[in-house]
């Protein structure tokens, strides 16, 4: 199987996919894509499906190392271990977690409620519906991320 350092190479290499399909949105009217769809790819080194294993992934060993202001996000990535990790089906080591765009949007789901939840009660709620757009070619790109990862799980057997 395919190691963490391995699956960040593979979602680097495949960067110019990314790339590729932004600009296919931005040529549809849709500018933004350009930037968001790579973004989202790249988010996938940090949030990606192998968050669901109780052991410290390569991304939260590298989060720890970048500042103390990252120890929400891998406080947030253990619970998400310890319950989409849990042992019983579909919460198990490649489940729903590696489902395409279903484990994709627990991940968000899981890391974004308390985002939205900040800037709900503190009266960002215009904000956050001006973002929707470009949070939609942003979670298109993690998805495309998750979706290299999948495969090359697959592959790998």
């Amino acid at each position: 199987m395919p190691d963490g350092k391995t699956h960040e190479r593979l979602t680097l290499k495949t960067l110019p996919l990314a790339v590729f399909c932004g600009a296919l949105g931005a040529s549809g009217g849709h500018d933004i894509a350009l930037l968001a769809v790579p973004l989202g790819h790249a988010l996938g080194i940090i949030i990606g499906p192998d968050l669901d294993l109780r052991a410290r992934t390569r991304a939260e060993r590298l989060l720890q190392r970048v500042a103390l202001l990252t120890w929400p996000l891998i406080v947030m990535s253990s619970l998400y271990a310890r319950v989409f990790g849990s042992g019983r089906w579909p919460f198990v080591h490649r489940g729903i977690s590696h489902w395409p765009i279903v484990g994709t949007a627990t991940r968000w789901l899981w890391f974004g409620w308390p985002v939205v939840g900040v800037m709900m009660l503190t009266g960002n709620a215009a904000a956050l519906e001006s973002l929707i757009p470009a949070l939609l070619w942003v979670f298109t790109g993690n998805c495309l991320a998750d979706l290299v990862h999948v495969l090359a799980d697959a592959i790998h057997r």
